[in-house]
């Protein structure tokens, strides 16, 4: 009975890191066209091994897989050239607004 259980608790292990696979997945398609969105990957690892000895050797047995992190692929140099010209516009537009107001100012 005790191997029965330890299967089905590997499947549920399994099937818990693929559907955040999934789910991650599923969130880079959803905000591909969000303006500075860096796409996600999904890192899993193996979960501990048990030793099964038998007539012709003894074998590892994995017993599942755990989510170990989801992290950000990043461009370094896109990243760095992005942010600096999202910093410039803004710039240039804070620029824009206050010289249209001092226009609308002076023309008064």
């Amino acid at each position: 009975m005790g191997n029965l259980i330890t299967s089905m608790w590997t499947a549920v292990s399994g099937f818990t890191t693929s559907q955040s696979g999934i789910n991650t997945t599923a969130h880079n398609i959803a905000n591909v066209n969000t303006k500075g969105y860096t796409r996600q990957q999904m890192m899993s690892t193996d979960a501990i091994y048990t030793t099964i000895a038998s007539s012709s050797g003894t074998y590892k047995v994995g017993l599942g897989a755990n989510v170990e992190q989801i992290r950000q692929l990043r461009n370094e140099f896109y990243d760095a050239s992005y942010r600096k010209e999202y910093s410039r516009e803004g710039f240039f537009h804070f620029e824009y607004c206050f010289i249209l107001s001092m226009v609308k100012s002076l023309s008064r």
